[in-house]
């Protein structure tokens, strides 16, 4: 199993147990998938053409109305996500290709109830039935494309991508220390203790710091360079031009709060890495004296208060955390 010397890996919540190749016929299979996935970044292009021929025609006639309507359309077009779903359906297909020379899949198995994914794939009623949290599941998905190529052992009907999460494991402290926790007020309902967070575990900490974008900060870009270009504009042209510089401060202000929150989100897991300790969480259960009963151990990142494990477990954000936190996109299948 890929990266078992350095952790459990997982998808959608569920852990990969084993590795198996590809029979004859799955690897026949996958180049039909090939070949659905290059279809669609076919037909993903054509919309791109066709508004850069109309442009052309556009821009040459002198047709005002056709260029504002054009604009709009490509506007439309990048809101919905459409150049980012050209590039994830070619390095789909791409990444195919991989998956049929490496002829290999992993195995994940658990129960319904431990998938972190929502999509329907994963819950279509042929596949899982009976009670959602505690049907088993078995999930197969390709290595190198991140695609689900079967649960319970069928094709799930739909182009799913699950990235995995790579989680260090519990250093052999750790079970140790949650142990060794003290009441924390009076009453003797709450117990902490902390413990140092080893190596592989900062260095897994150290992968969920979010990372600023350059789509993003692009974006920023563009939408502030709009504001001076508008205020220019109203001062040289026409005031009317001021317009530009109200709508691109409505965007800065709308993707700001969210870059205020990834900076807050980054300088609290920062400061979480350079403490490198974890806080051990445990609740006294039971009123009687004779029956008192401890918790299992939760862990929590101090700073950014984030649960780090449970009960020796990680947590749940961390079975799914692996690099993207798009879980999932669809092609042209249903």
């Amino acid at each position: 199993m890929d990266g078992e010397t350095q952790g459990q890996q997982w998808y959608a919540g569920l852990p990969v147990v084993e590795t198996r190749p590809l029979t004859s016929g799955e690897l026949a299979e996958l180049r039909d998938r090939r070949v659905e996935a290059r279809a669609a970044v076919r037909k993903l292009l054509v919309y791109p053409l066709v508004l850069a021929g109309l442009s052309v025609v556009a821009w040459a006639g002198d047709l005002w109305l056709v260029r504002i309507i054009i604009a709009a359309q490509v506007l439309r077009w990048i809101w919905r996500g459409v150049p980012g779903g050209i590039v994830r359906t070619y390095r789909l297909s791409r990444d195919l290709v991989r998956d049929a020379n490496r002829g290999v899949v992993h195995v994940c198995m658990g129960l319904s109830g431990d998938l972190a994914a929502r999509h329907p794939a994963l819950f279509e009623a042929n596949g899982i039935v009976g009670t959602p949290d505690n049907q088993a599941v078995e999930i197969h998905v390709l290595p190198e494309s991140k695609m689900l190529w079967r649960r319970n052992g069928r094709y799930p009907g739909m182009f799913c991508l699950i990235p995995p999460s790579l989680t260090a494991f519990a250093p052999e402290h750790a079970q140790m220390a949650a142990n060794f926790v003290k009441p924390l007020d009076d009453e003797g309902r709450v117990f902490c203790h902390e413990r140092a967070l080893s190596e592989a575990e900062l260095s897994e900490l150290a992968g969920y710091t979010p990372r600023f974008e350059v789509a993003e900060i692009t974006l920023l870009v563009m939408l502030f360079a709009t504001a001076v270009a508008g205020v220019w504009l109203a001062a040289t042209v026409h005031p009317l031009h001021l317009g530009w510089t109200i709508a691109a401060a409505a965007g800065i202000a709308w993707r700001g709060r969210t870059l205020v929150r990834f900076i807050h989100r980054r300088f609290l897991i920062t400061r979480d890495i350079h403490d490198g300790r974890v806080m051990i969480v445990r609740f006294r259960r039971g009123d009687d004296v004779d029956e008192q009963t401890l918790s299992p151990a939760y862990e929590v990142l101090p700073n950014s208060r984030l649960e780090w494990s449970e009960a020796g477990m990680p947590s749940r954000w961390r079975k799914i955390l692996g690099g993207s936190q798009s879980l999932h996109f669809r092609l042209g299948r249903s």
